[in-house]
């Protein structure tokens, strides 16, 4: 049997297995007016017609019915801690995992409430429940490779640790056995430990990595100057070879980037190709969920020299939000001034291609730098290359110091829309000038 949902204009067929579960209404209007005429019952039909949409993988439908359900539920804290449970579910699905999160916290504070109850505290669901919760939670914090955090769940000892009245039963699960040595490879990560071999190798068969961790060395900080904008500056000494930074790309592509259906504008250029793909691809994640991408919101867009990080990250919350809209004009502009090409690899014989990196964004250009850059697939690592000392501005260089100081200039002014008026520029300019008036003596 089918089973039609009404969402503004919209009629969706849904395949179901239970039909005698499911209410039918003529209209949107009929449904909405049986919900308020019973309140109580109305939650649990939404969650129900919200799991139809997860089975059914309707996701941002599922979004919609959870939610309608927690405004409607009124006393029932035990249906509210599984609607923000289902919710949770319904985010990762959909790809959001910041929400996500907050969904699951809310479920399980709600059900770290309801279990105060002495007669409540042995309930076998809410037990098994918390274990579905807490692994969501986990595999939304993976995705976004906050895996410190989801380290700390599995590995709390401390006696106020909330979960530790269901983790005997959560570490035996196959799939959290699996999803912890994840976990355990990414939180090395975060110390900064990476198996490069390993990520060449593995760069072969796909160069966009998930389950890497991301790495920002404690002796630098990200600092903001009124009229020169975000730069990142040592906060102690650091020794040569060190590792600054490690991340992946906000929005990545391949050189040899075959032109898609998808796509919003045609061309044969392939260095415009590659443009438009990382557009595309940063687009639709920037629609679905603005939180999970907040350094996209931190670069440099032409327009907000002036603004702090703080500043910068208002606009992520109101656009999720929905009191501020995104800007296409922003996002090409962010793609434009602050792309980056990659290196060659001569273990794999082509060019990584082109990607968009949140904090090695922040490295200011210098033709003489005290840092360096690499990348193995859409993953970005950059190394001290001469020792920095505390107090000092960290660079790397944009364009190949072995250029001339015209060429220099000319890629800078093209690419990055300024002229660097470095130590190594200064000298050649003031050389090329002595030269000149020498000659015209």
């Amino acid at each position: 049997p089918n089973y039609g949902v009404f969402d503004s204009n919209e009629l969706d067929e849904i395949k179901i297995n239970s039909p005698a579960e499911i209410i039918i209404f003529e209209d949107k209007a009929e449904m909405d007016s049986f919900f308020d005429k019973n309140k109580n019952a109305s939650a649990d039909n939404y969650k129900l017609i919200g799991n139809l949409m997860i089975k059914n993988h309707f996701f941002e439908k599922a979004i919609f019915y959870y939610t309608k359900g927690i405004k409607l539920n009124k006393n029932d804290d035990k249906l509210e801690a599984i609607l923000y449970s289902n919710l949770s579910e319904a985010y990762i699905k959909y790809g959001y995992f910041t929400k996500s999160i907050q969904n699951a916290d809310y479920s399980l504070d709600k059900m770290k409430n309801i279990m105060k109850d002495k007669e409540k505290e042995k309930d076998n669901y809410l037990h098994q429940l918390k274990i579905r919760v807490l692994f969501r939670k986990i595999k939304a914090l993976v995705s976004l490779r906050k895996f410190k955090e989801a380290y700390d769940i599995f590995y709390d000892k401390s006696e106020d640790n909330p979960n530790k009245d269901i983790m005997n039963d959560f570490l035996k699960l196959q799939q959290v056995k699996e999803l912890l040595n994840v976990v355990k490879d990414g939180y090395e990560n975060t110390l900064g430990k990476y198996d490069y071999i390993k990520m060449l190798k593995e760069e072969k068969n796909n160069c966009e990595f998930e389950n890497y961790g991301e790495y920002l060395n404690k002796k630098i900080e990200i600092k903001y100057e009124k009229e020169k904008g975000i730069k990142m500056v040592a906060k102690e000494k650091i020794s040569i070879g060190e590792l600054l930074v490690a991340e992946k790309s906000l929005t990545f592509s391949k050189s040899d980037v075959d032109e898609k259906e998808d796509k919003i504008v045609s061309t044969d250029n392939p260095k415009v190709i590659a443009e438009i793909e990382m557009f595309n691809k940063l687009y639709f994640k920037l629609i679905k969920c603005p939180l999970d991408y907040e350094k996209f919101y931190y670069l440099y867009d032409g327009r907000n020299l002036d603004q702090d990080l703080n500043e910068r990250k208002k606009y992520a919350e109101e656009q999720d939000k929905g009191t501020q809209k995104l800007e296409l004009f922003k996002i090409n502009q962010v793609i434009c001034l602050n792309k980056y090409g990659s290196s060659r690899n001569v273990l794999i014989d082509r060019d990584y291609g082109v990607g968009v990196w949140g904090y090695s964004s922040f490295f200011n250009h210098d033709c003489l730098p005290n840092s360096n850059r690499f990348t193995i697939g859409d993953y970005q690592f950059v190394f001290c290359i001469r020792e920095i000392d505390k107090g000092e501005e960290i660079t790397t260089k944009y364009v190949s110091s072995t250029k001339s100081y015209k060429e220099r200039q000319q890629l800078l002014v093209e690419n990055w829309r300024f002229n660097c008026n470095c130590q190594l520029c200064q000298y050649q300019e003031t050389r090329a000038e002595i030269m000149f008036w020498s000659r015209m003596a």
